[in-house]
């Protein structure tokens, strides 16, 4: 007898492992993982004066981190300026701290979007796979596409 995963269970214990981390990848076609990755930070950074206040108070690791890193110029920025830039050091560090976790939960998540409720061990050791043999450098489309070629196998 072949031992069947439930999809949406595996991808809650991802997310109760990453509370925090910024997990949209799924929703890109292709480009370059890390590229996608930078554009995810980006993307997540606050843009209202109150919030990126609020999130400073609790992040001064990360503002001082983004102040040794970038410097501070008060002439050419503000402080929620230098907020924005620790912000996207913080969602860049978070993804690639839990990068395997972060594409796990992609190929789970398309493949939940291609309607598969059930993933067999068969499929969730492909998943394993492509997690265990992607980098930043890769392309998403690439990593889909050996997804799909199960799938159409299947």
């Amino acid at each position: 007898m072949k031992k069947t995963l439930d999809l949406q269970k595996l991808m809650e214990e991802i997310e109760s492992r990453n509370e925090e981390m910024v997990l949209y990848l799924a929703d890109y076609d292709d480009g370059y993982i890390g590229d996608l990755i930078s554009e995810i930070a980006n993307n997540n950074v606050d843009i209202y004066t109150s919030d990126l206040w609020d999130w400073a108070r609790d992040n001064r690791g990360w503002v001082e981190q983004a102040l040794s890193e970038f410097g501070f110029n008060s002439d050419d920025g503000t402080l929620e300026n230098l907020f924005m830039i620790a912000q996207y050091l913080y969602y860049t560090s978070e993804i690639y701290d839990n990068f395997d976790d972060f594409i796990r939960y992609a190929l789970y998540e398309y493949l939940d979007i291609n309607g598969v409720v059930i993933l067999s061990e068969e499929a969730f050791d492909v998943v394993e796979d492509i997690v265990k043999n992607t980098d930043n450098n890769d392309r998403w489309d690439i990593m889909l596409g050996f997804l799909e070629e199960y799938l159409e196998e299947d």
